[in-house]
């Protein structure tokens, strides 16, 4: 078993511009705010939509509603936003400046917060917002690398009321809050005749990141499997304290090649030990199998390895 440090993996966070601070929800309006200047408040949020922290029925969209006085008043309920599941508080900063408004959502969590994930509507209100073109942007927590912002141009002249959304496929916009996993998709062939660039192809690795929080993000890099397999990827179990990943690649072509194999896992206990087991279709008879044992510390990501060199791993 080859195996690569833990390294702690740096979280970008987008700049905010400071501006004046948003009242907690539900707060009444002190009446300091600028008269003539733009500014923001989160005006109320529900509960967990399907209540106990089970996400019953997602809907796989992420959404803005949005409606314009026509004199100042702008009312936008920001649809299925994730947050824990148990928060103390939801909260946000909204910035108005040169033509964009900016909702950086947050929540205060509990010590011990939930083990999960949920969905809410939230109700924002920007006063004293003039007519006209503008880009809202919401700073969301959970979204993940990849996914598509919540971010529209509006002209609230020529559309005073809208309902924008974006699609997601990951928890805990889909799937439940019990652990399990997610084939997310696979490279093409890294080798043979339908080659692309590649190195180290003696080693079977999973290269896995953690948020710190709830979803690990798992490639198996240098998976095998037949060089034209219209059927590929692995179905994912969580039982207890083992993952279990048993993939499949099937095809008609007389060769093998080796793929990256990507894959979601939710619902995973921060601090905890786990055993990866990938069971694999086309690992030569007396190698090891790719298992081993991890533990879930601070966000971060590692890699494990075995040495392979039957074909098509290496001669």
């Amino acid at each position: 078993m080859i195996r690569s440090s833990w390294a702690r993996r740096a979280v970008p966070l987008a700049a905010v511009v400071s501006a004046l601070a948003l009242l907690p929800a539900c707060s009444d309006d002190d009446g300091t705010k600028p008269s003539g200047k733009a500014w923001g408040r989160l005006a109320q949020y529900s509960g967990c939509k399907s209540g106990d922290g089970k996400i019953a029925a997602p809907s796989g969209s992420d959404c803005l509603l949005y409606t314009y006085d026509g004199k100042s008043l702008l009312r936008v309920k920001h649809s299925d936003a994730a947050f824990n599941c148990c928060p103390s508080a939801i909260s946000a900063d909204i910035t108005v400046e040169g033509g964009t408004i900016r909702i950086k959502e947050k929540e205060t969590l509990p010590e011990g917060p939930c083990r999960c994930l949920c969905l809410y509507d939230v109700d924002y209100e920007i006063h004293e917002l003039s007519s006209g073109p503008y880009r809202i942007e919401v700073a969301e927590l959970y979204i993940q690398e990849g996914d598509e912002p919540l971010s529209f141009a509006i002209d609230l002249a020529s559309a005073p009321a809208d309902t924008l959304c974006v699609s997601r496929s990951h928890y805990p916009w889909q799937g439940g809050t019990d652990p399990g996993g997610t084939f997310i998709g696979a490279t093409g062939c890294k080798t043979g005749p339908r080659a692309v660039a590649a190195t180290s192809m003696t080693l079977d690795c999973a290269r896995w990141d953690w948020d710190g929080s709830w979803v690990l993000h798992l490639t198996h890099v240098n998976a095998a499997a037949n060089c034209c397999a219209d059927s590929l990827g692995g179905v994912v179990t969580v039982i207890a304290d083992t993952i279990r990943i048993i993939e499949y690649g099937n095809g008609l072509c007389n060769c093998e090649c080796l793929y990256d194999l990507s894959y979601e896992i939710h619902g995973l206990a921060p601090g905890s030990t786990y055993r990866m087991e990938i069971v694999e279709p086309h690992v030569p008879e007396g190698d090891d199998p790719l298992s081993f044992t991890f533990a879930l510390g601070p966000a971060g990501s590692d890699t494990a390895c075995v040495e392979r060199h039957g074909y098509p791993w290496g001669p």
